[in-house]
Parts: C-alpha cells; sequence; structure tokens
C-alpha cells in the first residue's frame, strides 16, 4: 500500500467517525424528543380522565335534580368522578416526575434541542395538577 492510498482510507475513516457521531447526536435528539411526546401524551390522557370524572359527576347532580329518581345527595356518580379525577392527578405527576428524572440524565451526556426546555412541559404537568386537586375539592366538598 501506498502513503497516498494510506490516507486516503483514514480520512475516509475520519468521516465515517464524523457521521456516526453526528447521528448519535441526532439520535439522542429524537430520544429527548420522544420523551417529550410522550409526556404530552400522559397528560392528554390524564386530562381526558379528568374530564369524564367531571362529567361522571355532573350526570350524578343531573339525576339528583329529577324527582322521580331517588338517589341520595352522596352518589356513587360523586365517587366515581373524585376517583378519576385523583387517578388524573397521579398520572400527569408520575408523567411528570419521570421526564424531570429523564431530562436531567440526559442533560448530563448531551444538550437539549434548540428550542427545547425541559421545564416547560413539567410546569404544564404541574398546573394539571392543582387543577384537578381544585376540582377534587369542588367534587368532595362542595357538592
Amino acid at each position: 500500500m501506498t502513503d497516498e492510498q494510506t490516507e486516503k482510507q483514514v480520512q475516509a475513516m475520519q468521516t465515517l467517525v464524523e457521521l456516526s457521531q453526528k447521528r448519535t447526536r441526532m439520535s439522542a435528539q429524537r430520544s429527548y424528543m420522544n420523551a417529550e411526546r410522550t409526556l404530552s401524551v400522559w397528560v392528554r390522557t390524564s386530562l381526558a380522565a379528568m374530564i369524564f370524572g367531571i362529567a361522571i359527576d355532573r350526570l350524578g347532580l343531573l339525576f339528583r335534580g329529577h324527582s322521580h329518581f331517588l338517589i341520595h345527595q352522596d352518589t356513587p356518580s360523586a365517587v366515581t368522578g373524585a376517583v378519576l379525577v385523583a387517578f388524573s392527578m397521579f398520572m400527569a405527576l408520575s408523567a411528570a416526575l419521570r421526564f424531570i428524572a429523564y431530562s436531567r440524565s440526559y442533560k448530563k451526556e448531551y444538550s437539549f434541542p434548540a428550542h427545547h426546555n425541559a421545564s416547560l412541559p413539567t410546569i404544564y404537568s404541574f398546573m394539571i395538577v392543582l387543577f384537578g386537586a381544585v376540582l377534587l375539592f369542588l367534587i368532595l366538598w362542595i357538592n
């Protein structure tokens, strides 16, 4: 092998290493974005469960309003609605905590993708938990 061929092979290997490093960075960014997308899916599911709990609670209120339904004020619908709201709060809180743990471990090795901030999605999740706590209070103590 000549020196020229050896140099071309070394340059080709360096190019391959650079491409693999670039691909690893892109893969890490996709991994972070997947985690962010997963958090948004759990938040959406949490909101759906919360809305379903509110609907069940209001359904019991509708039944209480009619005299031919003999349902006491402490209906199973209020309990079921409260359980669904509490479950949705737990779902949003656990998803936020898992995302925080993932973003901290991610930050140790990589930098966040452009225009992404790890605190913003978790703030939204904590706002849902706070809103759920207010709803839980309204369902259980104001009824």
